[in-house]
C-alpha cells in the first residue's frame, strides 16, 4: 500500500468507526462515576465503580492529576462516604473501602483546610457551583461520621471544616435550587449539572425535558433526574434504557458526556479536512451532522466550537450551508463558545474563523456580508496571544492544543499580519519542548501534545534548522505513539477527560503533516 492510500485508509475507518459507535469514545470519569454511585447505586454495575473509584486513587489519596483533580477527588470522596454510611455490602470489601476514603479526607483535609491558602478552581464546566455542592454533602457525611459506631473514620474529620476555592459560587447554587423548588425554569445549558442542583428523588422533576432519554446527556444528571428506577414513563423507560446502555459500554464506570458522536464526528471530518488528508465519509456521517444542526435533536451541538466544527466538515464535502447557528454567537469583537462560559474561548474562535473563511471561499456572494466579522475576530485572536507566544483556552489543559488551533488558523486565514505572532509560538514552542522529543506539561510530556507542537512550528518556523531537527524527533515519537484508555486526560469537561478516537486522528494527521514535509526521512510504514 502507498502512504497516500495508508492514510486515507486510515481516516476512512476511523470515519467508518465513529459513523457505527452510537456513544462515542472517551475515557471514564472519576466525577460522572462517582455521582452514579452516591445518586444511582441500583444501577447495574454499581460494583464495578466503586471498584474502579478505588483503582484509581492516587498514592496521595486524590483522583485525577493535580489541582486539575479537584472535582473529581471531591466526587469521589463524597461517593465513598455515601457508601459507608449506608452500610450495605459492599464489592470492594467494606475495609478496602475505609482505607480508600480515609485517604481521600486526608487529602482534601490539605487542599481545602488551609483557609488562607485555598487550591485553585479548575477550569472544567461549571466548577464553580460543582464544588461547593460537593464540599456541602462531604462535610454533611463527616458530621455524621463522629455519631457512627465503630467510627470508620479518626475523630478529627468530624470537625474538619473545608474551604471554598476562589472562583466557587455558593450563593449562584443556592439560587439556582431555589428556582427549581419554585417550579421555574432552568437555563438549558445547566441541565448538565442537575446532580447538584436537585436531589434525586423518586419521581423525574419537571423542570426537565429529556431528549432521546438524556438529561444535558449527561448519566450522572439523568440519573439524578431519574432518582429510581421507575418506569412508568416512555421517558423514565428511556432514560433508564440510555444509563443501561453506557454504562454496559464501560462495564460499569460512565464518561463525562454521552453521546458524543455529534462533536467526534465534526471534528474527525474537520481535522482530515483542514490537513488534507484523502478521506471518504459515509454518507450517514454526513447526513447525522446535518440532522444535528436541528435545534430539536437528541443532544445539539451546543458551542460555538462544535458548530464551527459541524460546518466546517459539512461546508468541505460540499454543502452551502450558510453560517447563521455559528453567528448566533457572535458579539461586537469575537464569538462566546457557549452560554455561561467561565471565560472566552480562542480555540472556538479560531475554528470559527477558519469556517468563516471557508465558506466565504466558496461563496463569493457572500464575502461583503462576513468581512468584518472576520476581521474583527482575527484581530480578537492576535490580542489573546499570550507574551510567551503561546495562547490559552478554557477546554483544554495544555496550551499546546490552544496555540496549535490558533496557530493553524491564523496560517490559514490571516496572511502576513499574523507572522509575528506565528513567529513567536514557534519560539515558545522550540523553547518548551523536552530532552525527550516530546512536548507537555505530564513529567515527560505526552503524544497528543506533541502532534500539536509539530503544527505550531510548522505554521511559525518551518525552515529553521532547529524546528527541523524537533520535527524529526517529533515524528519518530508520534510514529510509535499508542492511544489507549490510559492516555493522559487533557480535555475538560465536568472533569477531564480523553477523546480517544479524536486523538487517534489527530496523531495520523500529524504524521501526514510530516510525512509531505520536503528532504523528510523515509516513512518506516
Amino acid at each position: 500500500m502507498t502512504t497516500h492510500g495508508f492514510f486515507e485508509c486510515q481516516a476512512t475507518a476511523l470515519l467508518t468507526e465513529a459513523t457505527a459507535d452510537d456513544l462515542g469514545q472517551s475515557t471514564p470519569s472519576v466525577y460522572e462515576s462517582g455521582r452514579l454511585v452516591s445518586d444511582a447505586p441500583w444501577l447495574a454495575g454499581h460494583g464495578q465503580r466503586l471498584q474502579a473509584l478505588c483503582a484509581s486513587q492516587n498514592a496521595d489519596g486524590s483522583w485525577g492529576s493535580g489541582e486539575r483533580g479537584l472535582v473529581a477527588t471531591l466526587s469521589a470522596a463524597e461517593a465513598l462516604l455515601s457508601v459507608l454510611t449506608r452500610r450495605n455490602s459492599t464489592h470492594p470489601p467494606r475495609h478496602q473501602l475505609v482505607n480508600a476514603t480515609a485517604l481521600a479526607v486526608t487529602r482534601l483535609s490539605h487542599w481545602l483546610g488551609d483557609h488562607l491558602h485555598p487550591p485553585t478552581l479548575p477550569d472544567t464546566i461549571e466548577a464553580g457551583l460543582i464544588t461547593p455542592a460537593l464540599t456541602e454533602r462531604i462535610q454533611q457525611h463527616l458530621g455524621r461520621c463522629g455519631r457512627t459506631e465503630p467510627p470508620f473514620l479518626p475523630p478529627r474529620a468530624s470537625s474538619l471544616l473545608l474551604a471554598h476555592p476562589k472562583g466557587c459560587r455558593p450563593t449562584a447554587l443556592t439560587r439556582l435550587r431555589a428556582t427549581i423548588r419554585e417550579g421555574r425554569p432552568l437555563p438549558e445549558h445547566l441541565a448538565c449539572i442537575w446532580e447538584i442542583l436537585a436531589p434525586a428523588t423518586d419521581c423525574p422533576h419537571r423542570c426537565i425535558r429529556p431528549r432521546a432519554g438524556t438529561v444535558g446527556c449527561s448519566p450522572a444528571a439523568t440519573a439524578a433526574w431519574l432518582g429510581a428506577p421507575g418506569t412508568s414513563s416512555a421517558q423514565q423507560r428511556a432514560g433508564l434504557s440510555y444509563l443501561h446502555r453506557v454504562q454496559d459500554r464501560y462495564q460499569g464506570p460512565v464518561p463525562a458526556s454521552a453521546p458524543t458522536t455529534t462533536a467526534e464526528r465534526a471534528r474527525l471530518t474537520a481535522l482530515f479536512a483542514r490537513h488534507r488528508i484523502p478521506h471518504t465519509p459515509p454518507r450517514a456521517l454526513l447526513a447525522s451532522l446535518r440532522a444535528a444542526l436541528d435545534t430539536q435533536a437528541p443532544c445539539p451541538p451546543s458551542s460555538a466550537d462544535d458548530i464551527a466544527a459541524v460546518l466546517y466538515a459539512l461546508l468541505h464535502h460540499g454543502d452551502r450551508l450558510r453560517p447563521d447557528r455559528l453567528m448566533l454567537y457572535y458579539t461586537s469583537d469575537h464569538f462566546r463558545c457557549a452560554p455561561g462560559e467561565s471565560g472566552p474561548s480562542p480555540v472556538a474562535n479560531a475554528h470559527a474563523l477558519e469556517t468563516l473563511t471557508l465558506y466565504t471561499a466558496r461563496r463569493a456572494d457572500d464575502r461583503g456580508r462576513y468581512r468584518p466579522v472576520r476581521r474583527k475576530t482575527l484581530q480578537w485572536l492576535l490580542t489573546q496571544q499570550h507574551p510567551d507566544g503561546s495562547w490559552r483556552d478554557p477546554s483544554h489543559t495544555s496550551p499546546y492544543y490552544a496555540t496549535a488551533c490558533c496557530t493553524q488558523a491564523l496560517a490559514t486565514c490571516a496572511g502576513p499580519v499574523a507572522r509575528p505572532a506565528l513567529a513567536r509560538a514557534a519560539a515558545w514552542a522550540l523553547a518548551t519542548g523536552r530532552p525527550n522529543g516530546r512536548w507537555g506539561q505530564a513529567p515527560h510530556g505526552t503524544d497528543e501534545e506533541t502532534a500539536y507542537a509539530t503544527w505550531i512550528l510548522l505554521a511559525g518556523a518551518p525552515q529553521s534548522a532547529a524546528a527541523r531537527h524537533a520535527l524529526t524527533a517529533a515524528g519518530k515519537i508520534l510514529h510509535h505513539a499508542h492511544i489507549s484508555d490510559r492516555t493522559p486526560a487533557l480535555w475538560h469537561d465536568k472533569d477531564t477527560y480523553a477523546p480517544l478516537r479524536v486523538l487517534r486522528a489527530t496523531r495520523l494527521a500529524a504524521l501526514h503533516t510530516l510525512h509531505h514535509l520536503p528532504d523528510r526521512a523515509p516513512t518506516p510504514w
